[in-house]
């Protein structure tokens, strides 16, 4: 029985309103402009709410979010028909990858050290590191594995390495010809249909690069 007041602005991240992607079943109160600035992305709960606190463990802040994300029916309707489409189950690892802005491939395939200029507070490592110790990991090459990244070179040049892994050819990928890279809505769509083609999945552990990631486990099972 919260009175939820929220600021959802179109950007570059995401030209996607929340009403785009899930039902207001919570009654939200869209504002036209932000009330308060919050880098940690609570919700702020207002004085008119009666018997409330202002301060929500982690534990509850996840559950009491996790209530208000039921996907708009033609999400659920079209994930389901990719995952069965692409025979998506427990048999199948899903393998989220982030690619960070400028990070470099010719750099990766020489082996030659990455620019300062282009480290990004160690995204590029991370990558690097996570692709290095993919490649050692052989029990991984005879599994199915479909990937999901938001990058085509890095697809291509995975797809092209191992032959056990697909994409999902619905994947509409973000622009990364702008710094960050934008999202248009469709984009979005179908970022969030992603999440759950890999929560039908088992997870392999990724990278830690983006919050993406953790996003499946917010979603309600579909299948």
């Amino acid at each position: 029985n919260y009175k939820i007041n929220a600021y959802w602005p179109n950007s570059n991240h995401c030209h996607a309103h929340f009403l785009d992607l899930f039902e207001n079943v919570a009654n939200i109160n869209f504002s036209s402009e932000c009330l308060v600035v919050n880098s940690d992305l609570n919700l702020i709960l207002r004085d008119e709410n009666e018997n409330s606190n202002n301060s929500f463990s982690k534990d509850q802040s996840l559950n009491f979010y996790k209530t208000m994300l039921k996907p708009k029916s033609f999400i659920v309707d079209d994930s389901l028909k990719l995952i069965k489409k692409y025979n998506l189950d427990k048999n199948t690892y899903g393998l989220y990858l982030r690619c960070p802005e400028g990070f470099n491939f010719k750099h990766f395939l020489n082996g030659e050290t990455i620019p300062p200029d282009k480290i990004h507070n160690g995204k590029s490592q991370e990558l690097i590191n996570f692709l290095k110790f993919f490649e050692n990991e052989q029990h991984l090459h005879d599994k199915r594995i479909m990937l999901i990244s938001d990058s085509a070179i890095l697809n291509d040049y995975l797809l092209s390495k191992y032959k056990n892994m697909f994409v999902i050819k619905e994947n509409k990928l973000p622009n990364h010809g702008r710094h960050h890279p934008e999202r248009n809505k469709d984009s979005i769509i179908s970022a969030l249909k992603c999440c759950f083609l890999l929560k039908s999945c088992t997870r392999l552990k990724g990278t830690g690069i983006s919050a993406f990631s953790r996003l499946p486990e917010w979603l309600p099972e579909i299948n």
